[in-house]
């Protein structure tokens, strides 16, 4: 089993001062657009809808040549799928519905609201994609959102007579909280969500019967909502009979808020056209950018305070993930004149350097041989300590490195 990771995106509402609709019957409705107390028809033609969910299951890389990692069984568990259908008219909440389905990230999706392979051959369930019974709906225009392992937050903002505006609120939450109990990363309750904004389900898509709704599914992809860090490829051989050991990582300058659906922009296209918007449903998935909260003017650079908007590695910090390890984190894109060190997550590696004829080096936790590096050489403690009380004791060769004045610097 793999999982494919892309970027996503998504935004938070909480759900105070609710603003309720008029009336939320199947008889009539309030028309906001008409004048005071006009009323118009509810529509009331029955229909019904179906969708075919697919949660991903093949591992993807932006550059053809690098090696694919393979997804956990824990990133493709499902325990709880919310279906949430918005009224186009007035991009509220229709319906709302918390689903019977589930996956192991082993087997196949199962549950009441699963349709079974021998009764629609092509709605067959996999462990990463099923169809769902067809249900009945008014006969009318919807966008469809799909939320799986949602946060109690999602839950509220989602209920029905919500309004659409809910979705587009920030999320703030730290890189620690992603992979605590009930965190949109930790095992097996990773949070997914539409991967190309809400899907619009006309009224002429929506079928006569159950049955010709699970034969002719609306489509949902989903990805899952943080990015996914692995590195690899450590050198096996270091130049000049140089030592590196005891390599570590970790991820500096990493993004506090998100949105809670992922919210498209101009993509990365590698044709070079400029400002191009990513369109629904065309061109390549790993082109796709997206907008994040902090997208533009948050670099201290062009006058922004980044402070409160990512989080930051200080001082020496104990670095704990081994090669090849993962780790979790929101993802964080920007635009291109934002594109600064103070606001670009990154991946800070540490070792314990041995340069060629030193048996041990010292380090944090241990003795052992102390040097300083200057200009690709490695000079002991006690060699550079002769070199300044005597100068003449500097070697030609470090002499026209600029050793000699790099000495006077520092002590002037």
């Amino acid at each position: 089993m793999k999982v494919e990771w892309k970027k996503l995106m998504f935004g938070l509402a909480i759900g105070a001062g609710m603003m309720m609709m008029a009336s939320c019957s199947d008889e009539e409705n309030f028309d906001p657009g008409g004048s005071t107390g006009k009323e118009t028809p509810e529509p009331t033609e029955k229909a019904f809808l179906s969708m075919r969910l697919s949660t991903g299951s093949l591992a993807g890389t932006r550059v053809a040549v690098d090696p694919t990692t393979s997804g956990r069984t824990e990133e493709q568990v499902v325990n709880h799928v919310r279906m949430v259908l918005y009224e186009t008219k007035n991009n509220t909440v229709r319906y709302s519905w918390d689903l019977n389905v589930s996956t192991d990230g082993m087997n196949e999706f199962t549950g009441g609201d699963v349709v079974r392979g021998e009764d629609v051959p092509s709605a067959t369930p996999t462990v990463s994609r099923f169809v769902t019974v067809g249900r009945e709906v008014v006969k009318q225009d919807y966008e469809l959102l799909i939320l799986i392992n949602p946060p109690g937050e999602l839950l509220e903002i989602t209920e029905q007579g919500n309004p659409r505006s809910y979705l587009s609120r920030a999320a703030n939450m730290t890189k620690e909280s992603l992979i605590q109990p009930y965190g949109i990363a930790a095992d097996n309750n990773f949070y997914m969500t539409n991967h190309q904004d809400l899907i619009f389900v006309p009224e002429v898509e929506l079928r006569d019967n159950q049955r010709m709704a699970e034969e002719n599914p609306v489509r949902v992809e989903v990805e899952r909502a943080v990015a996914k860090v692995v590195v690899s490829g450590v050198p096996e051989v270091v130049p000049h009979g140089d030592r590196i050991d005891n390599l570590k990582w970790g991820l500096d300058v990493t993004n506090m808020y998100t949105y809670w659906m992922r919210k498209m922009t101009f993509i990365a296209n590698s044709g070079g056209v400029p400002n191009e918007m990513e369109q629904l449903n065309a061109g390549y998935r790993e082109e796709r950018y997206a907008e994040d909260p902090n997208f533009t003017r948050f670099s201290s650079w062009n006058g922004g305070n980044p402070v409160g908007q990512f989080e930051y590695l200080s001082g020496t910090p104990e670095l704990s993930k081994n090669f090849d390890d993962y780790d979790y984190t929101l993802e964080n894109t920007m635009d291109a004149a934002d594109q600064r060190h103070d606001v670009t997550t990154r991946v800070v590696i540490s070792g314990t350097y041995t340069p060629n004829g030193f048996g041990s080096v010292a380090t944090r936790n241990g003795g052992g041989i102390s040097f300083y590096y200057f200009k690709g050489n490695a000079i002991r403690v006690e060699a550079m300590r002769d070199m300044v009380n005597d100068r003449g004791q500097i070697p030609q060769e470090l002499r026209d490195a600029g050793l000699e004045q790099a000495i006077e610097n520092v002590l002037a």
